[in-house]
């Protein structure tokens, strides 16, 4: 690094004024660069700011890492241009951005959409829309002028893009939304269903999930579990409680819950799916949630801060996870959403029902547990089999002289059978034929049978109390 750069009086100023070690490592290098660079501090333009933070010390860093210099020295030349040392400069030189301004008619559009729809949502449609606006501007095209043609050329610019499938899917239905929107007030000709038709939209690849082999899962666990790092530990409680790296982001630091047995869960925020849940937490996985709210600042809201007073960036724990991953196995590539498929996909093997673990992962509709099935083929088929033993030999009536003996019959495990049947059916009939339809009305019968498999819950625990009483 070469002998300390000598700060200049007003740069020692500014640090006496902060104990924020960030500052204090941020501006001695924006000065060594400076000075490398030959330039003064009062003569930075936006140009310099831009080249110092493309390599602060001659060589490229990582968008995170940028943006954290670059919010360390807005900080800095915002302090020099309040004293006249540098610039003037405009909010958005420093921001490193400058945006058009939002047409009228979508700002009306994204306020349309602000009551029934997720912020993030609306933040996607305001990206998606902002784009295809700036595109029509390069096309020298008014959006009253949008017809057929323009879509379909619109969708083959997002392909040339290299665009994944199912992000040009939500770009062209956010698109086709907002033409039937602009249609329906008499602003464009056509609506957006008869611009994008259902044979323009790419195919969707369905992946399946991939889990981590079992010796590598293993061997994760304990390399995590060891780790003195709060982010390590971050990514153990994920493995053990199925989150996703958005809901570890944001757990509050009271997010631990028990109930009257003494049973402890860990209380999920709202999430993807716009749900709360509670998950399970074994003896383990809570000392170590405990450790990690004896850890975290008495004054922050979250069990994993990160900077200035934030929610740890998702960025961090995957550099995490790959360091470590790279320890226990050097050729090992893996995603921090596979702790959560090896979550799920470990209590499939262990004979845990479809129901169970669609409640765990927050899922609203069966179809995405499904998946799953897909890769515990072993287990799958076990429950298969043992389930039609179970129905022949509840409801086959036939040939059988004697009836049950009807204190031994279980309506609610005989109709937990019923459902765990037709969902092995219909994963082992849809996977060949793809037939929408079948996977349609068998999700309405479960649908059905979860609301009475609720009821003779409750029914069978009121004849239950009953007979005690007798």
């Amino acid at each position: 690094m070469g002998a300390p750069v000598v700060l200049p009086p007003f740069a020692e100023n500014y640090l006496a004024e902060t104990v924020d070690r960030r500052k204090h490592r941020i501006v001695p290098l924006f000065h060594r660069w400076l000075e490398n660079a030959g330039k003064r501090v009062g003569d930075v333009t936006v140009g310099d700011i831009e080249a110092f933070l493309e390599q602060p010390s001659g060589r490229p860093i990582d968008h995170m890492t940028r943006n954290n210099h670059r919010y360390e020295l807005k900080q800095y030349l915002r302090w020099l241009a309040e004293r006249g040392l540098a610039g003037p400069f405009q909010r958005e030189e420093l921001e490193g951005y400058h945006r058009q301004a939002i047409p009228d008619e979508l700002r009306e559009f994204l306020r349309f959409l602000a009551p029934t729809h997720r912020p993030a949502t609306v933040a996607l449609y305001r990206s998606a829309l902002r784009q295809f606006h700036r595109w029509l501007s390069e096309q020298n095209l008014q959006i009253e002028q949008v017809d057929r043609d323009a879509c379909l050329r619109w969708s083959q610019r997002l392909h040339e893009r290299g665009l994944h499938p199912s992000t040009r899917v939500g770009n062209l239905v956010q698109v086709r939304k907002y033409l039937d929107w602009l249609w329906e007030r008499r602003r464009v000709a056509l609506p957006g269903s008869a611009c994008l038709r259902a044979e323009d939209f790419p195919k969707k690849p369905e992946y399946l999930p991939r889990p981590l082999a079992p010796d590598l899962d293993r061997e994760l666990q304990d390399q995590l579990k060891k780790s003195k790092s709060e982010v390590g530990l971050g990514l153990y409680v994920m493995r053990r409680t199925g989150l996703r790296v958005g809901e570890l982001r944001v757990l509050e630091r009271d997010c631990v819950m028990a109930d009257h047995a003494g049973r402890h869960f860990l209380k999920v925020p709202i999430g993807k799916l716009n749900n709360e849940r509670l998950v399970p937490l074994d003896a383990v996985t809570l000392r170590v949630v405990t450790d990690l709210q004896k850890k975290a600042p008495a004054s922050s809201p979250w069990l994993l801060e990160g900077a200035r007073g934030r929610p740890m960036a998702a960025d961090t724990y995957r550099s995490m996870l790959t360091r470590v991953a790279t320890n226990v196995q050097p050729d090992s590539r893996i995603t921090t959403h596979q702790l959560r498929h090896t979550f799920a996909t470990s209590l499939m093997n262990g004979g845990m029902s479809l129901m169970g673990i669609m409640k765990l992962l927050g899922h609203h509709d069966y179809r995405m547990t499904l998946r799953y099935t897909s890769i515990a083929d072993e287990t799958v088929g076990r429950e298969y089999f043992e389930a039609l033993s179970r129905i022949a030999e509840r409801y086959e009536l036939l040939g059988i002289q004697s009836q049950p003996d009807a204190s031994a019959f279980d309506p609610v495990a005989a109709l937990t059978d019923i459902v765990r049947w037709i969902t092995t059916e219909v994963s082992a009939v849809a996977e060949c034929s793809r037939d929408a339809k079948l996977i349609h009305d068998a999700n309405l019968v479960i649908r059905r049978l979860q609301g009475t498999h609720d009821d003779l819950q409750k029914l069978k625990a009121t004849v239950a109390a009953a007979n005690e009483e007798r």
